[in-house]
């Protein structure tokens, strides 16, 4: 082996060896966002606490001004921090409203000052004639703006495990359903309530 080939595998290897570490470096700066996740986090805990305190300021400042997406139920694409407000309009003084809870999965993506954010979290609240206990499955979009992450999309809905839990329970008969069904027992020959109806004897 001549010298200038010695040479040139060393330089080789060196090149090799610089072009790798620059390549780890990058990645590993690109893979650590570690404080980038953990403030993620806690702005999402921020509204729930939120929602919890019935802090509408709070809510507001924690959203984008072009805000997009769907909640739970609204039935229709929400348009605008005005849109978010006024479906989340609730009264600070009402003993009604959500009371707490607890991440089951958590998890985020990123790209650059950009990040797609989803999770399942178990709620609890004490809303009139609506299920104490709900479990939610969100996906949030952030942004990174003068150096703060804020949300400026979401798509709540209800985690499958609630949805079987409602189509499972009971409902209880409004006062026309009743009619209704006493109506069409009449009309068959059948007297007495829904439950206690016995046919009409000859």
């Amino acid at each position: 082996m001549t010298l200038r080939t010695v040479v040139f595998s060393i330089c080789s290897f060196a090149l090799g060896a610089l072009l790798f570490a620059t390549i780890t470096s990058s990645a590993n700066i690109q893979d650590d966002r570690s404080a980038d996740r953990e403030a993620i986090r806690a702005h999402i805990d921020s509204i729930f606490q939120a929602f919890i305190k019935k802090d509408i300021a709070a809510l507001h400042a924690t959203h984008a001004e072009n805000w997009l997406g769907y909640l739970d139920n609204s039935g229709r694409m929400l348009k605008g921090i005005n849109d978010y407000m006024d479906w989340n309009q609730f009264d600070p003084k009402s003993p009604y409203g959500m009371k707490s809870y607890k991440f089951r999965e958590f998890e985020m993506i990123f790209k650059g000052d950009a990040a797609f954010v989803c999770f399942v979290a178990d709620v609890e609240s004490n809303w009139p004639g609506a299920p104490r206990h709900r479990v939610l499955q969100i996906c949030d979009f952030y942004t990174k703006n003068d150096d703060k992450w804020i949300q400026n999309g979401s798509d709540t809905a209800l985690h499958q495990e609630s949805v079987e839990e409602q189509l499972a329970a009971p409902r209880p008969l409004g006062d026309q359903m009743k009619k209704r069904l006493l109506d069409a027992r009449e009309a068959c020959g059948v007297r007495g309530s829904p439950a206690t109806a016995r046919p009409l004897k000859g």
